[in-house]
């Protein structure tokens, strides 16, 4: 058992040690659990995501069920 911050500063270090590991011929970088998906997160929230055709009219056919205007609502309407 410890306090949370002497923890988070031993997850610091651990994460640091396994960056810092010598990488395999054709590897560019090791990831820890969840490192990917929380930058694809921050990459997504500053960049947008794009969706599939299908998965568009899905939202727009929703969204009409409903009596909303899928474009106005992702705030598409002027592009």
């Amino acid at each position: 058992m410890m306090q949370g911050g002497q923890f988070a500063r031993r997850m610091e270090a651990l994460v640091d040690e396994i960056h810092q590991v010598p990488l395999a011929d054709g590897t560019e970088r090791l990831f820890v659990p969840g490192e990917m998906e929380w930058e694809r997160h921050a990459r997504v929230m500053k960049e947008g995501m794009l969706l599939a055709p299908d998965v568009v009219g899905s939202l727009k056919e929703a969204g009409r069920m409903v009596g909303l205007d899928f474009e106005k609502a992702a705030g598409l309407e002027d592009l």
